[in-house]
């Protein structure tokens, strides 16, 4: 990305985005499109957020980091997390699993304070979304909800 297409003037702005660079467009929206492709993007985040937020990260990067690393920077935005999608999964999955020797009603009541629990630690958590932190996650919600 050329360093002239982050070159603006001092004036400020009412709309932040109004001379976004093309470029800068481009690749926010490619950004978009992989973030609602990917499951475990789309599971866990509002995409439209976190495309604006991938914006904001690219100008204060400037054009030289490479698109994973303004990723990596991104993916850091907790207000961007859709917590609600990502419990309801929760919730279903573990729905989804064998019953082993619990009755379906036992099954029920533990999902559903195994999904609360996941996303009350999902949303006070400062983490990323990466398959260590989901599996960190997920025990710790399984684990409060054994007691």
């Amino acid at each position: 990305m050329p360093p002239a297409a982050f070159a603006q003037e001092n004036e400020p702005e009412a709309d932040p985005y109004a001379h976004i660079p093309q470029i800068v467009i481009e690749e926010a929206q490619d950004f978009l499109q992989e973030c609602q492709g990917r499951t475990q993007l789309s599971s866990y985040y509002q995409c439209e957020c976190l495309a604006l937020k991938f914006i904001d990260e690219r100008f204060k990067a400037g054009p030289e980091p490479n698109r994973d690393v303004i990723t990596g920077r991104t993916l850091r935005y907790s207000e961007c997390r859709d917590v609600v999608n990502a419990t309801g999964r929760a919730y279903n999955e573990c729905l989804s699993t064998p019953l082993g020797k619990t009755d379906r009603e036992e099954h029920e009541k533990f999902c559903a304070c195994y999904a609360n629990q996941y996303g009350k630690m999902l949303e006070n958590s400062d983490l990323s979304i990466s398959s260590r932190n989901e599996i960190g996650l997920r025990r710790g919600a399984r684990i409060s909800c054994m007691q």
